[in-house]
This record gives C-alpha cells, sequence and structure tokens, in this order.
C-alpha cells in the first residue's frame, strides 16, 4: 500500500457523496447497497463496462479498494489522482498475479476491503465470462466475509462496441440479485458453486 489510507478513506467519502445524484441521475443506477458485516469484506463483480468500479463503489458503505490493471495510472493527471487518492491493487494482463494475490491479502488482513472483477475483462454481451478456479482460493484465503455483486443493463455503453457504432441508449443500471455474504464461519458455503452461483446468469 501506497500513500496514507486515511487520506483514500476521505477521498473515498467525498466522490461517493459526490457522484452518487450524478449516477442516479445520468446513468439511471439503481444499485443495491453493499453491506457492511463490520469488518473487512471481498467483493466479486462482474464487468461489463468501464465504469463498474465507480458503481460498485457508490455502493459500498465504506471505503473499498479495487483491483485495476496498470493502464488506469497510466492516464495522465487522472491516473496520477487516482493513484494518490484511491490506491488501486495494480494487475498486469498476460501474466500471474502472485503480487497482486499478495497485495490482496495483506490489505485484507490490515483491515481494508477489497473489491475484484474476476472475469478479468469485460463481457461483451452481457453474460458472465469464465472466472479462474483460483478465485475461490483467493476468497477462502482472504478470511474476509465475500460478498457477490452482480450489475446489469452497462453492456455496449461503455466502450462504444467500434469506431462508428453508437453505444445503446442508456441503460438501468442496476444490480439484479441481493447481495450475498459468505462469512469465513460458513465452511460448508465455501464450494465453487455457491462461490460463484451469481455470475452464471
Amino acid at each position: 500500500m501506497t500513500g496514507d489510507p486515511r487520506r483514500h478513506v476521505r477521498a473515498f467519502a467525498f466522490f461517493s457523496a459526490l457522484l452518487r445524484p450524478a449516477m442516479r441521475l445520468l446513468l439511471r443506477f439503481r444499485g443495491e447497497r453493499i453491506p457492511d458485516p463490520g469488518g473487512p469484506v471481498f467483493v466479486l463483480c462482474n464487468h461489463n463496462t468501464d465504469l463498474d468500479c465507480i458503481l460498485v463503489g457508490l455502493s459500498a458503505r465504506r471505503q473499498i479498494y479495487f483491483v485495476a490493471t496498470e493502464t488506469i495510472v497510466r492516464m495522465g493527471l487522472l491516473g496520477k489522482l487516482v493513484k494518490r487518492d484511491f490506491d488501486p491493487i495494480l494487475h498486469r494482463k498476460g501474466v500471474q498475479g502472485a503480487a497482486t494475490v499478495r497485495a490482496i491479502l495483506e490489505r485484507i488482513r490490515a483491515g481494508f476491503s477489497v473489491a475484484l472483477f474476476p472475469e478479468g475483462n469485460r463481457s461483451f454481451n452481457g453474460q458472465t465470462c469464465p472466472i479462474p478456479p483460483a478465485t475461490g482460493k483467493l476468497a477462502r484465503m482472504c478470511g474476509a466475509t465475500l460478498i457477490t455483486y452482480r450489475l446489469t443493463g452497462g453492456h455496449l455503453t461503455s466502450p462504444p462496441p467500434g469506431p462508428g457504432v453508437p453505444p445503446r441508449a442508456p441503460p438501468l443500471w442496476r444490480s439484479t440479485e441481493p447481495c450475498r455474504s459468505i462469512t469465513r464461519f460458513e465452511p460448508a458455503a465455501w464450494c465453487s458453486p455457491s462461490i460463484f452461483w451469481v455470475r452464471t446468469a
């Protein structure tokens, strides 16, 4: 972790309050609030658009760190601000993520929550892409409450399908199924079907 976690908490609270009404108005986003069990949570969410991390963040009751590709901090001034104020856990596509796993475990064991989009790539048609089995192992290792979250309505909007192809009309962005929580005290629930049930719709 780099920077002051207190700064990250303040930035998260400020931008959440600023963007939540804007996202409800502009994107018609209606999302269930992610429950706060009183300790760190590990959020697994499907991935349809570039805005997914913002929408999941707006659904959280307290500050959360996101796993993101390195390209997010290479976006000039915006990337520097994201790195300074939100300190995402960076992952390089196409390589094994041992360092990413260590960073996730370190932050969760330090008492912070983490969100991951385990598909790795955005879904073109809104259907959930394959998820690596190692995601289930990571969820068991971290010891945090597991939250599964699903977003719908955003595919083919951000980014648009291709050059010259207009994006779909603004959809109703929402979370379709209720959040599901699995704690580390429920060992019988930690089989892969339970962890990934929300991703198969």
